[in-house]
């Protein structure tokens, strides 16, 4: 055995001790720091900034410094504590707060006790979730709530923000139910919800949410806005991202099912922003099931109404449904992919809108189907130099043959146009309309059905009139319809100087 001399093992102690004290803080630092990937250049979080449960993050939110960044090392459930009601709320954001990930992508769920909003920015306070290489969740868990995933409210003159620099928000569902003669209005969003405030969206998803209204008397359900929904002077930006599978639906016996924005609902002088990413698969979804009722949707992808704007400069709005079925007195279905009422207006100048639909359906006798605009409807002229309106679909349906007497009608499987005032122009510039339909079919004696404008659909209103015009490059060919496959003008229309609609057009242009 060899002796190690007396003066070497004095100069070895120190040497030894740095080892050691290396080895400790290593496995310190593995048991706090769950293994993933960090974001590159990322150093560990301060002791103060860790959150791993939820009584903490709500803690530190509270007493967090303007424009502080807090960090989650651990998936956090919402569990209300012991400290009563108070503890049930969300978490309130009245400063800007920034909420990271470390170790990997961390989820804040909703659990089956805490059923409230997750998030309130209020206040002009800013929360920004996630950072350019690691992203945060908060999943609703289909867990039925009284309210969406964050809410963020300002007030005339100090807005609040919210910005998803990385974030997804996904299974959201806010219900609101009624019995006997009371009306169910579900107007706050599943996934987020705006009031005079600002939505940035650079990163991430929004998806699987749900915004519902019920109802099981003879009574009126309304749902707006299943992913977002925007009111009173929001601004939305997205720059990237999906919002996809988000669905506003309305249903019961009522005498009205109405819903209104699938993935995206922008009201009162609000403004969508929509600059990249994608819009997929969200349903605005009405169904009436009492004999006299009536279903109404609109804005299958996004809906705009009251003086709101919708701006596309980029993206794809795609696989949209405004779905309508009743089995009451009619059924009417407007914009599968798009839409815009008559004080709103769509500027189509980039991008893609393809593959949406918007179909009615009724199966009683003596009904009405109406489907308007499978792909965009809007009522306010304007002009679009967007590259792309391809296969979207208008159809109506009634198939109750016992009775008869039942009217189907679709029109501009592509685009559906209502202008108002004198001879403003609605202009296509650079855009290609093709393989866009219309279908109706009405089953029954005396019934009748009628399909027109298979790509485009232009009309005014009375006392009104509207002019078209196709500046080069635009194409329109492949659409189909059994009256006006390619385009059908309609009262107050007009293509050029002497053709005034009626009129319809069956070969490419």
């Amino acid at each position: 055995m060899m002796l190690i001399p007396h003066r070497l093992f004095w100069l070895l102690i120190p040497l030894l001790m740095i080892i050691l004290g290396t080895c400790e803080y290593n496995l310190s630092l593995k048991e706090l720091i769950p293994p993933g990937p960090v974001s590159p250049g990322l150093t560990p979080p301060p002791g103060g900034s860790r959150i791993s449960n939820w009584a903490e993050l709500k803690q530190k939110c509270a007493a967090a410094a303007d424009g502080e960044v807090l960090t989650l090392i651990k998936d956090i459930d919402a569990i209300p504590g012991n400290v009563g009601d108070s503890d049930k709320g969300p978490i309130i954001i009245d400063k800007k707060i920034t909420l990271v990930s470390w170790g990997g992508k961390k989820t804040i769920s909703r659990s089956p006790e805490f059923k409230s909003v997750l998030f309130g920015v209020t206040g002009g306070g800013h929360l920004i979730l996630g950072d350019s290489n690691i992203g945060i969740v908060l999943d609703g868990k289909g867990i039925i709530a009284d309210g969406p995933l964050i809410r963020a409210e300002g007030s005339p003159g100090q807005s609040s923000s919210l910005t998803l620099a990385n974030a997804d928000i996904i299974n959201g569902i806010s219900k609101k139910s009624s019995t006997g003669s009371d009306d169910a209005e579900n107007k706050y969003g599943g996934g987020v919800y705006l009031e005079k405030s600002k939505l940035i969206f650079n990163k991430g998803t929004i998806s699987g949410n749900y915004t519902i209204a019920e109802v099981s008397g003879w009574a009126v359900a309304k749902s707006y806005g299943g992913g977002i929904c925007a009111k009173d002077n929001s601004t939305i930006t997205m720059n990237g991202g999906t919002i996809s599978g988000n669905y506003a639906e309305a249903t019961g016996p009522g005498n009205l099912a109405e819903s209104r924005g699938g993935g995206v609902f922008a009201d009162n002088y609000s403004t969508f922003n929509f600059k990249g990413g994608e819009i997929s698969g969200n349903y605005s979804k009405a169904t009436s099931t009492g004999g006299g009722s009536t279903a109404a949707c609109a804005g299958g992808g996004v809906y705009a109404k009251d003086n709101s704007t919708i701006t596309m400069n980029g993206g794809t709005i795609s696989g949209n449904y405004a779905e309508a079925s009743s089995s009451g007195n009619g059924a009417e279905s407007y914009g599968g992919g798009v839409f815009a009422n008559g004080s709103s207006g769509f500027s189509f100048m980039d991008g893609e809108i393809s593959g949406n639909y918007s179909k009615a359906a009724t199966n009683s006798s003596g009904s009405s189907a109406k489907s308007y605009g499978g792909g965009v409807f809007i009522e306010q002229v304007s002009s679009f130099s967007g590259k792309i309106i391809s296969n979207n679909h208008a159809v109506a349906e009634c198939t109750d043959a016992s009775g008869g007497g039942n009217q189907a009608e679709s029109q501009g499987g592509g685009i559906w146009v209502q202008g108002s005032g004198w001879f403003p122009t609605f202009a296509l510039n650079g855009v290609i309309v093709s393989g866009n339909d219309c279908a109706s079919t009405a089953l029954g004696g005396g019934s009748t059905s009628t399909s027109q404008g298979g790509g485009i659909y232009i009309t005014a209103v009375f006392l009104s009139s509207v002019s078209f015009t196709k500046v080069s490059g635009t194409t329109v060919s492949g659409n189909t319809a059994v009256t006006g496959s390619q385009m059908y003008l309609g009262s107050g229309a007009r293509y050029g100087l002497l053709d005034y609609g009626p009129r319809s057009y069956d070969s490419p242009f």
